[in-house]
């Protein structure tokens, strides 16, 4: 069995501006609880507002607008359409989903993956299976949560905006465990090695425990994430296909149509490298997001098997891939900035195993790693010169297989 990952869907709901009396959900039914985002007049209390209608907030946002999400009968929307402080109350949609579990196999220390990036060549890794050189950047991973208690990796904390207000050591899926080893594992004498050797983790949990991701908990890491830009130094985004981007930093005619694209904005602003999956539906990257979005380093995926450049390595473990080829499933277009592999990868998973799996969403973390190995070394770099530099030291394309005329480079690390 053999575990190909489904990118997750990101679609921001529009914050429209309505009277007093906004339109509830067509979802609502008297019958069922509707999943509702309510937005607040600025300065207005969430939780009293919730607690008025006999709702209790499950998360509750900061930025502008402020307000909260919760599940809500027909009888309390109503309630609240009736409130002066509620400016709009809108749907709360599952909009990604991470689903799937990775089957566990033995791990190696280094896999073709790692070698063929140029893990074992970069003096900033310093990979030699002794944990005596951890990368001093932080990285928060956008996905299921971390396994906490995983002995390959250092995780400091995080976020549950997805089932939770505090933060979650766990991680029910496995796909945010598989991530974080790819980007940040310990150079030791178990597993693997990550991009960036023992970088300090942080989980934003946005997915629960089906592998599901609503608007309001992506929009709740978000915010977390732009309350932290003093601390975070590079964001990890593995999921993908949702809608193209409704103006620059979801802006339109002044107004903020596009609340998750422009918090994403806010993070690289201020100084965070957010790397994001280019989505695993074999079609343009430039119709769907966060991928299309230019603040972010959108990242395609290849197929690995010898550790080497060419092309003539065995078959990966995914039929109908080839060694060095665009991924069949990959994402393409001119949104996309660099490729890595994601066919057959092995990273760490819950309970201190280690899975395989395929995706554009193991991809995305190689350069996360990429992109922390150049902090560890430029401490400050703006994201525009880590991307620079990520694509400066690239491998030339076009990559092979790659037809859609825009040859985006290779990952390629040694030098950094």
């Amino acid at each position: 069995m053999v575990r190909t990952i489904r990118t997750a869907r990101l679609l921001a709901a529009a914050v429209a501006a309505t009277c007093a009396a906004p339109a509830l959900p067509a979802a609502a039914s008297a019958a069922s609880a509707t999943p509702v985002i309510v937005n607040l007049v600025a300065g207005v209390d969430a939780t009293s507002i919730a607690s008025s209608v006999g709702a209790e907030a499950d998360v509750l946002f900061e930025e502008a607008p402020n307000g909260f999400a919760a599940n809500l009968t027909t009888a309390q929307l109503t309630k609240l359409q009736r409130l002066s402080s509620v400016t709009s109350i809108e749907p709360d949609p599952v909009v990604a989903s991470l689903a799937g579990k990775a089957p566990p196999q033995p791990a190696q220390v280094i896999r073709a993956a790692q070698r063929r990036v140029g893990l074992l060549q970069s003096p900033s890794a310093d990979i030699d299976g002794v944990d005596d050189h951890r990368m001093d950047v932080d990285i928060a991973i956008f996905d299921t949560g971390i396994d906490r208690k995983h002995p390959d990796l250092d995780v400091l904390g995080g976020v549950d905006c997805a089932e939770g207000r505090g933060y979650g050591d766990g991680d029910p899926e496995g796909h945010g465990t598989m991530v974080a080893g790819l980007a940040a594992a310990i150079d030791n004498r178990i597993g693997i090695a990550g991009t960036a050797p023992g970088a300090r983790l942080w989980s934003v949990r946005i997915a629960d425990a089906e592998g599901y991701i609503r608007n309001s908990s992506l929009r709740c890491g978000l915010e977390w994430l732009v309350h932290r830009t003093d601390r975070i130094e590079v964001a990890n985004f593995s999921f993908g296909d949702g809608d193209p981007m409704v103006g620059p930093c979801g802006i339109v005619a002044g107004v903020v149509q596009d609340k998750l694209h422009n918090l994403t904005c806010r993070a690289v602003a201020g100084g965070v490298t957010v790397v994001a999956a280019a989505g695993n539906e074999a079609s343009d990257v430039g119709l769907v997001s966060p991928g299309a979005w230019p603040e972010v380093i959108t990242v395609s995926a290849t197929a690995e098997t010898d550790g080497i450049a060419g092309g003539f390595g065995p078959q990966p473990c995914l039929a109908g891939e080839l060694d060095d080829h665009l991924a069949t499933f990959s994402n393409f277009g001119p949104a996309v900035d660099i490729a890595a592999p994601g066919v057959c990868v092995t990273s760490t998973y819950p309970d201190g195993l280690y899975g395989y799996g395929s995706g554009t969403s193991f991809s995305t973390p190689f350069v996360s790693g990429a992109a922390t190995l150049y902090v560890a070394t430029h401490p400050g770099a703006s994201p525009g010169a880590v991307r620079s530099a990520l694509l400066g030291a690239a491998e030339p394309g076009p990559i092979l297989g790659d037809v859609d005329g825009s040859p985006e480079g290779f990952l390629a690390i040694a030098g950094l």
